[in-house]
């Protein structure tokens, strides 16, 4: 192949890019914790994360104790304007929070660590701060 032929291959490959458009930049990873909750023996933690942007997106959830011991950890698809959940039975008490992590914006999303009783009752809601 001639000089001049590679010169018009690398002028095309670079008229093919530049009419493909710019490339969206990579979201980076974003990860929110709420504050620190004490669950009651017997009730209910869960993990609550509201999606109020127009596309779906994925999202890890995982509760923590605040000794450092994973109680769980789910990965699932949160619809646009849809809730995520991820709860655990706390038996015994614990002391822990919740933490997100996913290719969203804080703006995007309300997430909450919350106690309820076994008849479903809400006790305690703490949401995590967007900044």
């Amino acid at each position: 192949m001639t000089g001049r032929a590679k010169l018009w291959i690398s002028i095309g490959l670079v008229v093919a890019s530049l009419a493909a458009g710019p490339v969206s930049p990579a979201h980076a990873v974003t990860v929110l914790a709420t504050p620190t909750m004490g669950i009651t023996g017997g009730d209910f933690a869960r993990c609550r994360i509201v999606n109020l942007g127009t596309r779906g997106m994925l999202v890890g959830i995982e509760l923590w104790t605040t000794s450092g011991d994973l109680v769980f950890h789910e990965n699932f698809a949160v619809q646009p304007r849809s809730i995520g959940t991820a709860g655990w039975l706390a038996n015994p008490a614990l002391n822990g929070y919740c933490k997100f992590t996913g290719t969203f914006t804080k703006d995007q999303v309300r997430a909450s660590i919350e106690s309820y009783d076994p008849s479903g009752i809400t006790t305690s809601v703490l949401v995590a701060p967007a900044d």
